[in-house]
């Protein structure tokens, strides 16, 4: 059995030997292309490198994005406490409509324009969402006692403040200013408009940027909501 194993051995080394001897000429030619191969990597590891990152860029990879940077609107607030006319019928605040485009948490610009410090400035939440959640804590600020709750299933207020966003964004032209324009309407129960109006406001910023944009937003809502809970008060 140890003879056998030995010569079985044998065999093999000669197998290998005459495929060895016989392809000697091709696996030279393999060895020389993979050295011209790796040579050709070595003297570009620089311009691999830029192109790895390209396509690690392309796919989500690589370099962790930049941070987002969020910015909050202020409620109104400064009221007088207790208020001089409290709300005398609950009232509901639905979510606001907007064109799809308002739909969102980034900063707009009109006319459209790139604006690369806005790259990673975001409103806290999209433009309705935000919008109606700083309505809501302006009317509290003004009347906790009787304040206006959002529009749920089960909770049937006595009249309905629906709003309409018509303008959020930077008009830049003739000169940068945070411009908001919204459509009120007050229904009753039974969905008859009791009274309409137009809220708009626009302040100047004081350059293009986002911490500047912030504040001359936060200017020009503070006013508009002053105006429109006073609007809905005298409504109601």
């Amino acid at each position: 059995a140890g003879q056998s194993m030995t010569q079985a051995a044998r065999d093999a080394l000669r197998h290998v030997d005459a495929v060895l001897t016989e392809n000697a000429g091709p696996i030279k030619t393999t060895i020389a292309n993979l050295q011209v191969f790796s040579e050709g990597l070595a003297r570009n590891t620089d311009k691999l490198d830029g192109i790895v990152a390209g396509l690690e860029r392309l796919t989500g990879g690589g370099t962790t994005p930049a941070k987002k940077i969020t910015y909050d609107l202020r409620a109104a607030s400064g009221f007088p406490n207790p208020p001089d006319r409290p709300l005398k019928k609950s009232l509901a605040i639905p979510e606001p409509t907007a064109v799809i485009k308002l739909d969102t948490q980034r900063f707009l610009f009109s006319p459209a324009k790139e604006y690369p410090d806005f790259a990673e400035a975001m409103w806290a939440d999209s433009i309705p969402n935000l919008l109606q959640a700083k309505l809501l804590e302006s009317f509290e600020n003004y009347d906790i006692a009787h304040a206006p709750l959002r529009s749920m299933d089960g909770v049937k207020a006595d009249y309905q403040l629906l709003i309409d966003i018509r303008r959020f964004q930077i008009t830049t032209d003739p000169e940068p200013v945070a411009d908001i324009g919204l459509s009120a309407r007050i229904l009753n129960k039974n969905g008859k408009v009791v009274a309409a109006r137009l809220f708009q406001d626009a302040r100047k910023l004081d350059k293009i940027e986002p911490g500047a944009a912030s504040a001359a937003f936060n200017d020009a809502f503070e006013r508009i909501a002053k105006d429109m809970i006073a609007w809905t008060v005298k409504a109601l």
